[in-house]
């Protein structure tokens, strides 16, 4: 892997790629990317048996980065492949990182994952409630459709004076088109904005914070998130989004780690007093 990746990262990364698959790298002043190796916390990785605390010393060595940043004054984005929130990020690994955001939020303006394939977005809160939304982690989706996606690319728009994610472009393939059509060319097409598709005028903390508590009580905007987050694949938005549905998606929403369900049940609330749909 440290062979394969010295061409595109500079030799000061080689020793932790070596060590753990993680690194960080100085982009311009003032602004730095850590990327994470998150598989060390991945239910599938059965090495986690024998040895589940902090393996390689990737969360001593983040910390040490990020104070580092924090004294130096840099903004910090984090690059990870398994999200915290997701059930298969074994929960001491994520609950431990959980605690690292927490510390340094004033520091990273934005997380990115990967992983679950869906287009999926994780606040992150301080507290036990819904008031202080502290982080944001996006997912990006994938190229991989499986059976119930359609391929995509995320295009984010950041702020370069202080790195944080303004906005962001979904562009798909639409695969049930290409099936009814497969002598035409590869057709890729933006399908949304996010500050369009949901009236925002830019994405925040806070900004994410309201949108998921209106999708307890409009059900157009419910909807519309749960098609989003499957990219209009047709095999899974005709199925519909039942208030089982809604919940899930509300819940993985403002979940930072596995078991961590404070603002999961407050959400959860607000949907037994607001929610009334016809569901599909």
């Amino acid at each position: 892997m440290r062979t394969e990746w010295r061409k595109w990262l500079p030799s000061a990364t080689q020793g932790t790629i070596s060590e753990g698959g993680y690194y960080t790298v100085l982009v311009q002043p003032g602004f730095r990317i850590i990327a994470l190796n998150s598989n060390v916390c991945f239910s599938y990785n059965w090495w986690l048996l024998y040895d589940d605390v902090d393996p390689y010393d990737q969360l001593r060595w983040l910390v040490l980065v990020l104070f580092k940043a924090e004294r130096n004054n840099e903004i910090v984005h984090i690059l990870s492949h398994v999200p915290t929130a997701d059930g298969t990020c074994l929960q001491n690994w994520s609950r431990e990182f959980f605690k690292i955001i927490l510390r340094f939020s004033h520091i990273i303006a934005a997380q990115f994952n990967g992983h679950t394939h869906a287009k999926e977005n994780i606040i992150y809160y301080e507290g036990n409630d819904l008031s202080n939304p502290i982080n944001v982690a996006f997912n990006g989706g994938s190229l991989t459709p499986y059976s119930d996606f359609n391929p995509n690319y995320v295009v984010y728009d950041v702020n370069r004076l202080n790195f944080e994610v303004m906005d962001y472009e979904m562009w798909i393939y639409d695969i049930s088109e290409s099936n009814l059509h497969p002598n035409r060319p590869m057709r890729w097409f933006k399908l949304y904005s996010f500050t369009d598709a949901y009236k925002v005028d830019r994405i925040t903390p806070h900004r994410m914070n309201e949108l998921v508590q209106n999708m307890t009580r409009d059900c157009n905007l419910s909807n519309q998130y749960f098609r989003l987050k499957f990219r209009d694949a047709e095999v899974s938005t005709s199925k519909g989004c039942n208030r089982d549905c809604v919940t899930e998606n509300v819940c993985y929403m403002v979940t930072p780690y596995y078991k961590h369900v404070d603002q999961c049940n407050l959400l959860k609330e607000s949907l037994d007093i607001n929610y009334n749909c016809n569901f599909q």
